[in-house]
């Protein structure tokens, strides 16, 4: 993968940028050897990924005047498995503000290879959301290229492998996440920290 943080530019009148540093692994030193990728040229890196992975590249630059910003993005070297769609299933009111809810979860395989004994958990919801533990994991089998699976959930019975419990009285805030889990090419990956839905 390349990284391209050339596009960067000095907010102080007068001055340039004069330094680039990654953290590519997320440990929080800049401009490792090999950890943070190799130099091609001024504010570009390159560094091979040779395992599915996610995580969040970190530039820092640094003006003229030493005056440095850091700014991060998510990375996903290889994310096979992604969420395409969320739909509430069925609702359990448990209290005047609180209810419970099942949900439907859509994943689709994005990649061209088919993914085996695909396991999905549900590891961040939004604030206003609590997991409910019991109910955050699902198994969903084999999946070929293009292919999508979902969640069960059933609404007469009030059963679901992903469960939510709602705070009406809190602020919506933040976003989901997931951790993947499969068998592809005869290796077994985990990949946490999926974002909310596919690219």
């Amino acid at each position: 993968m390349t990284f391209d943080g050339t596009a960067s530019y000095a907010q102080n009148p007068g001055t340039t940028i004069v330094s680039y540093e990654w953290d590519l692994d997320g440990d929080g030193i800049f401009n490792e050897e090999h950890d943070d990728g190799i130099i091609t040229s001024p504010g570009i890196v390159t560094k091979t990924f040779t395992l599915p992975s996610s995580g969040v590249a970190v530039l820092k630059v640094t003006d003229s005047i030493g005056d440095s910003a850091e700014s991060g993005a998510e990375i996903i070297t290889i994310g096979l498995a992604f969420v395409t769609n969320y739909q509430n299933c069925w609702v359990n009111r448990l209290t005047r503000i609180i209810s419970r809810y099942g949900i439907i979860v859509t994943v689709k395989n994005i990649g061209s290879e088919e993914i085996e004994n695909l396991v999905l958990t549900l590891t961040e919801v939004p604030s206003n959301r609590f997991i409910y533990a019991p109910a955050k994991t699902s198994e969903l089998g084999n999946l070929a290229p293009g292919d999508e699976a979902t969640t069960a959930c059933n609404p007469t019975t009030k059963e679901a492998d992903i469960q939510t419990t709602l705070n009406r009285r809190l602020p919506p805030g933040g976003s989901w996440s997931w951790e993947a889990e499969f068998d592809l090419g005869g290796s077994h990956y985990i990949i946490p920290n999926l974002p909310p839905l596919a690219p």
